[in-house]
């Protein structure tokens, strides 16, 4: 089997992920160091687009001097890691845009050796990028210790999330649920720009504090009901709405697309109007969550969406 190397997938989640894939996939990962990020993007900004290339070859050449067809590259939709994937034109890469495609991503759609994957119905209709199913980090975590259902109305609903310009609208939402629910909400900043200059004095503020994301499901697994709100545009899934469906939590979501999922259940999901949202009712409130097949589930696991990645890219017959 080929060894599956991923490339700047450095988040907490991500090692979750690992943890998941090792089980079946050999695996390796590149984690880039904050100075090599700070100095790639100081680059790619302002000077020539080469020179943040040659410096990222130079750092990693390693990489590049060992790579061979037994190695599967995997990159994300971040300017380092494509950069770097680009690089490798004698092997058959990958990268998984893991959001939607911005005009604040530097790199070229149309790397002839690389498939580009997409979880969004959109992006892949307009850029032309691979459709694949989104997936949980690691649906082990999710299925075991969860809070059990009960029948009355002080239920909680549980909401984590980045502020996205989209603030007063979930402030909003947090006050129309309040009227029903007890809301645990989490809405958080994103350091960029000048404030990352001065981490240490905004790293106190709990607005700018990430919480782990061990933490953040700990804490969606005592909750009764999760929330989550998607951009505009966006018509794929979220990493919340399936962690819902794991831990057996019903979902209140903007996201209209949802109906067209395999375990969507008018029961389990709730769908609101993030201009003018309305309450969910008591009936969905009150009833327990109704178990979806695992069957259903598991084609949003890891492991079963990168067995089909590798195999839609032909690094992989079926070994299902």
């Amino acid at each position: 089997m080929k060894k599956l190397i991923f490339v700047g997938w450095q988040n907490d989640y991500d090692r979750e992920m690992f943890d998941e894939l090792k089980i079946k996939f050999n695996i390796s990962i590149i984690n880039f160091s904050k100075l090599d990020i700070y100095l790639f993007n100081i680059l790619n900004r302002f000077s020539n687009k080469k020179y943040a290339i040659d410096y990222l070859v130079l750092r990693y050449s390693k990489y590049f001097l060992s790579c061979n067809d037994d190695q599967v590259y995997i990159g994300i939709d971040s300017n380092i890691s494509a950069s770097f994937i680009s690089q490798l034109i004698y092997l058959r890469t990958i990268i998984i845009f893991r959001n939607t495609y911005t005009s604040s991503l530097k790199f070229s759609l149309e790397l002839p050796s690389t498939d580009i994957y997409t979880f969004d119905k959109n992006d892949s209709a307009k850029y032309g990028m691979i459709l694949t199913n989104q997936f949980v980090p690691n649906h082990n975590i999710l299925t075991s210790e969860n809070k059990k259902s009960t029948k009355n109305l002080n239920k909680t609903a549980y909401f984590l999330g980045l502020n996205k310009n989209r603030k007063l609208k979930l402030l909003n939402l947090k006050d129309v649920l309040s009227e029903v629910l007890i809301t645990d909400f989490h809405i958080k900043e994103k350091l960029s720009g000048f404030k990352k200059l001065f981490y240490i004095f905004y790293k106190w503020n709990r607005n700018f504090r990430l919480i782990p994301y061990h933490k953040s499901i700990k804490d969606l697994k005592k909750s009764d009901l999760v929330v989550e709100m998607v951009k505009k545009d966006q018509a794929g899934l979220t990493f919340r709405a399936l962690e819902a469906m794991f831990s057996g939590k019903k979902l209140i979501t903007n996201n209209k697309n949802i109906v067209n999922e395999p375990f969507y259940n008018s029961s389990n999901i709730y769908i609101y109007d993030d201009i003018s949202p309305i309450a969910p009712p008591e009936e969905f409130i009150l009833e327990g969550f109704l178990p979806v097949d695992y069957e259903i589930l598991k084609k949003y696991t890891a492991t079963d969406v990168f067995n089909n990645i590798l195999m839609v890219s032909g690094h992989i017959g079926n070994t299902k």
